[in-house]
């Protein structure tokens, strides 16, 4: 799986270049970008959709919609690649949901744990009074 570092040194492409295009392929379903401890990276499947993409906009002189349409042609023009494109899809789904379910089991934590912090009194005297306490205690030590 590439990183997204490699791919720009395999492609060469400008760097905002590239994120244009990842994102756009990504939104469009053709490939999926995820995060890793190796930085953000894609399958060499993708890697070859991403590719093929830029060769279709650079040597073909296509404009970026008809790239996408080119691929889209290419990926879905048999029975098998729909299939695969409704995977994908659904693989696309089950991970969000699963992202989703995290995210909201985290913000039940971060609740539960305001919860607790309202049940605490008050403190005596602010951060503030301290302060100043201290102060009029150097001040009068001195």
């Amino acid at each position: 799986m590439p990183n997204i570092s490699e791919i720009s040194r395999r492609v060469n492409l400008p760097c905002s270049t590239r994120w244009k295009y990842l994102k756009i392929l990504s939104k469009r379903g053709f490939i999926t970008i995820t995060r890793s401890s190796h930085g953000t990276v894609i399958t060499n499947e993708d890697f070859q959709i991403f590719q093929e993409f830029v060769r279709l906009v650079r040597e073909e002189g296509l404009a970026i919609e008809g790239a996408l349409e080119r691929i889209g042609q290419n990926r879905l023009g048999g029975r098998e690649p729909i299939i695969q494109y409704l995977r994908r899809l659904e693989k696309k789904i089950e991970d969000l949901e699963k992202e989703n379910r995290a995210l909201r089991d985290l913000v039940q934590k971060y609740l539960y744990e305001l919860e607790k912090l309202k049940g605490l009194p008050k403190p005596k005297e602010t951060l503030l009074e301290k302060i100043r306490r201290w102060f009029r205690v150097k001040r009068t030590n001195e």
